[in-house]
């Protein structure tokens, strides 16, 4: 619930448009995002929040296979996914798997 409520927040702050539209009480309230929000969901919003949990998903595994392709030489200066990515990307998924079971939906990725 925490990485789903850090996500809205994140989205609240860098894509106002997409609260707006999705969870136009938040926008018009304009405190940050509290659990009561994460739990009242509508089905509507739930969708929402599975195709931007999976859309950040795979956009961290880019990042993460980029920063891996980038390390590959003779040279390498270590193991290029040992950062904060790899750690959200797997806080990511487990929240999307929770949400799926919890409401039933099917895992998108």
């Amino acid at each position: 619930m925490e990485t789903i409520r850090g996500q809205l927040e994140f989205q609240r702050w860098q894509r106002p448009t997409w609260i707006e539209y999705h969870f136009p009480a938040v926008a018009q309230r304009g405190t940050p995002v509290t659990y009561d929000d994460v739990e009242g969901m509508t089905d509507a919003q739930v969708d929402s929040v599975r195709h931007l949990l999976a859309s950040q998903i795979l956009r961290g595994r880019q990042v993460i296979r980029k920063r891996k392709a980038r390390a590959i030489g003779f040279l390498g200066d270590g193991d290029a996914a040992d950062d904060e990515w790899v750690i959200r990307v797997k806080q990511l998924e487990e929240a999307l798997r929770d949400l799926c079971s919890t409401f039933g939906l099917s895992y998108p990725l």
